[in-house]
Parts: structure tokens; sequence; C-alpha cells
């Protein structure tokens, strides 16, 4: 009976830990660029506030940590690498140009709000028909202007079990 809870309370987490939406919000207006995962993880950094400094939160608990900070600790010196030879089959390029475009699916975009200004007028002139035809193909908009103004609103989320699918699907069936 323990058993069984315990294996329940262990299979439902790791289902939670494969649904949990994984999102990158980038945010020009507010000054944030943030990194969140579900309930489980968040980093959140605040250029406007303080270019050294992190929020993060790990399940509820959190803390500013500054980049800068020296510690009294020594920096070790990385080791010289032994040569160490291959063994096994390597990937080909095909499997992984096929993986690498699977997991790019896996992404959403949920928003895209793109408003740039290159300050010469030629780049944006030749800028502007692209940003049109990128705008009808996304979920958002994406434009250029004359005038100076340049924001980026950019929300992309996942799941980590899309992931595990679409690189075991790739990776299994290598047809």
């Amino acid at each position: 009976m323990v058993f069984g809870v315990i294996l329940f309370v262990f299979f439902g987490l790791t289902a939670w830990l494969l649904f949990a939406v994984f999102r990158l919000e980038i945010d020009s207006r507010r000054g944030i660029v943030g990194v969140d995962w579900g309930s489980v993880f968040g980093v959140l950094w605040a250029p406007a506030e303080a270019w050294d400094i992190l929020h993060l939160r790990v399940f509820g608990w959190g803390r500013q940590i500054q980049l800068n900070a020296t510690t009294g600790t020594k920096i070790a010196r990385p080791r010289a690498k032994k040569n160490v030879q291959r063994s096994g089959k390597r990937i080909s390029t095909r499997i992984l140009i096929r993986l690498a475009s699977r997991l790019i699916r896996t992404f959403r975009v949920r928003k895209c709000h793109i408003t740039w200004d290159s300050g010469d007028f030629i780049w944006n002139a030749w800028a502007y028909p692209v940003a049109c035809i990128l705008g009808m193909h996304i979920n958002g908009t994406i434009g250029v202007n004359f005038v100076g103004k340049r924001e980026v609103h950019l929300v992309v989320e996942n799941r980590l079990g899309c992931i595990l699918w679409a690189a075991g699907k790739t990776l299994i069936f290598k047809h």
C-alpha cells in the first residue's frame, strides 16, 4: 500500500514536470528578460533596475543573486584534456537536421510584437517588405518604423515532454 502511494506520487510528479510549461519572455517596454518553468524554476533579469542582479526562484524559494560579487575562492586552472577516441556510431547529418527541425517545431510563439528602426532610411526601406511578409506568418506583429522607436515583446513556450517526444521520435525512428 505504501509502495503504491509512493509510486503514484512519483509518477504524478514526473508527469507534472513533463507537462509544465517552459516560458521565455523578453519585454523591452517593461525592461525584463525572464525564464520560467511552471512553479518549479524561474529566473528574472531586469536590466532597467540593475545590470548585475538576477532574481532566482526555485520551488517558491526566492533570492537575488549579484553577478559581479567576488568571493574569496581561488580560481582553479583548467587541466589539460587527454585525447579520447570516440567509440561507437556517429549520428548522421541528415538525422541531426531532422532532429533540429522537429525540436524547432515544438516551440510555440505566444506573443511577438517587434517594432524596429535601424536609424538608416535605406535599411528600413529594405526591411519593411520583409517585416510585412514575416508578420503574416507568425502570431503577432513585426513592423519597421521611421521614427526611432525600438520595442520587442516576445513570449515563447514549450514543454519538456514535447522536446523529449520529438527527440525520441527522431532518434528511434530514423527513416
